[in-house]
């Protein structure tokens, strides 16, 4: 239906977020919430490859099955579009600004190349760096090995999920942690100090 638009559109509420982005919680926000997304090669599609693999190369059933594989793989990507579209939707239209790292994607493509394959996080972080309202954080920036409270810096293996600091014994999950110290240095680039918001808070905002 047709609906006027008001003439003045009002301006976003300041509610900044840090997000971290990772392998076992693809995004981590600032206060402690989690967003799990993952979109797995079904059996169907590795049944197609297998297929494919068995053909004689460039015969007419190769062509076949590369056609039935192609579909299938842009059918997966679609659906890692639309969650994508939709993740980055309620995000700016919730929160101004958003604060994110700029994660070394080749890198992680190198090491868990499968598990990279079923998320859409080189999508978002390209999205992001186009948006007005994002703020980009330095990738050597050390948001893992920071303590989000007294700023002390430690070694952090890939192993260890929770954060000790071992200076003010503060305990916290690695990836909330990560997104706080990210944040905090966001707003520093624009001149706000930082104020903690908690996993409640974050997650009634997200489902307004």
């Amino acid at each position: 239906c047709y609906k006027e638009k008001p003439a003045i559109e009002p301006q976003k509420q300041f509610i900044p977020v840090g997000l971290d982005f990772g392998i076992k919680s693809q995004i981590t926000i600032s206060g402690g919430l989690d967003i799990k997304y993952v979109v797995e090669l079904n059996k169907r599609f590795r049944r197609l490859c297998r297929s494919l693999s068995r053909k004689e190369l460039h015969s007419h059933n190769w062509h076949k099955s590369k056609i039935l594989v192609n579909k299938k793989y842009l059918e997966l990507n679609n659906q890692k579009k639309d969650i994508k579209k939709k993740i980055l939707h309620i995000l700016k239209d919730e929160f101004n600004p958003i604060v994110f790292q700029n994660d070394c994607m080749q890198g992680w493509q190198r090491i868990w190349g499968k598990r990279m394959f079923n998320t859409a996080i080189g999508g978002i972080i390209a999205d992001l760096k186009k948006s007005a309202t994002a703020i980009e954080v330095d990738r050597f920036f050390p948001s893992t090995k920071r303590c989000s409270k007294c700023h002390h810096i430690q070694k952090v293996g890939l192993e260890e999920r929770i954060y000790c600091c071992e200076k003010c014994k503060h305990t916290q999950p690695r990836d909330a942690n990560s997104s706080d110290n990210i944040l905090e240095e966001g707003l520093k680039k624009i001149g706000v100090e930082y104020s903690e918001s908690t996993p409640m808070e974050t997650k009634s905002l997200l489902l307004i």
